[in-house]
């Protein structure tokens, strides 16, 4: 064989080689891609499956404090704090809460509404009757009329916005001539001209 045949056959082996050697090259680098992607994925999922763990420590820590949405069961009863010894905040509270839940069964505020807060909103009662001399029956009547007009049931969504509305929402209703109000004002009246005192 002389040189230059040596040298041809040389050449054609390096090329063979040089172009196995890309293609492996090439692999290679799409196999790192493909580990690079994955990486970004695995984050994503990583990221994904916090956000669950967050939400599922949240939902069990509310298992605790159950909202039951269903206006066909009974809501459970709001235990009293150091407070509200009075048994009639807790179930003006109750009332509150349960036409809230008529008027809206997904409603954020009553799904989110801790013992806590209930708490909160039954001491707002009795600072309504304690400190504003409202009477259990105006706060009622003022709980109805919220909660049956169109305007009032989307504003009045927690005891404390009764208490600090009060007063435009008593107006409203005695202009509107609202029947809750209507009715119990009529009763008040007659027992009033009945008194013999």
């Amino acid at each position: 064989m002389d040189e230059q045949n040596l040298f041809g056959e040389m050449d054609t082996v390096y090329n063979t080689l040089h172009t196995h050697l890309t293609k492996l090259n090439n692999e290679i680098t799409n196999e790192k891609n493909k580990i690079e992607k994955a990486k970004e994925k695995i984050l994503e999922i990583e990221s994904e499956r916090a956000e669950v763990l967050k939400s599922i420590k949240i939902v069990e820590s509310k298992r605790e404090e159950p909202i039951d949405n269903d206006d066909t069961k009974v809501i459970e009863p709001i235990p009293a704090n150091k407070h509200e010894e009075n048994s009639i905040d807790v179930e003006l509270t109750e009332y509150l809460v349960k036409l809230m839940i008529e008027n809206n069964p997904n409603s954020s505020i009553v799904k989110n509404l801790t013992l806590k807060r209930r708490g909160d909103w039954i001491n707002s009662c009795r600072l309504m009757r304690e400190r504003d001399g409202r009477t259990a029956e105006e706060i009622k009547a003022m709980i109805d009329f919220s909660q049956f007009d169109s305007f009032w049931k989307s504003n009045i969504l927690s005891m404390a916005k009764l208490r600090e509305k009060f007063d435009q929402l008593w107006l409203k209703a005695k202009k509107d001539n609202f029947n809750g109000i209507k009715g119990w004002l009529d009763e008040k009246r007659r027992e009033e001209n009945s008194d013999p005192f």
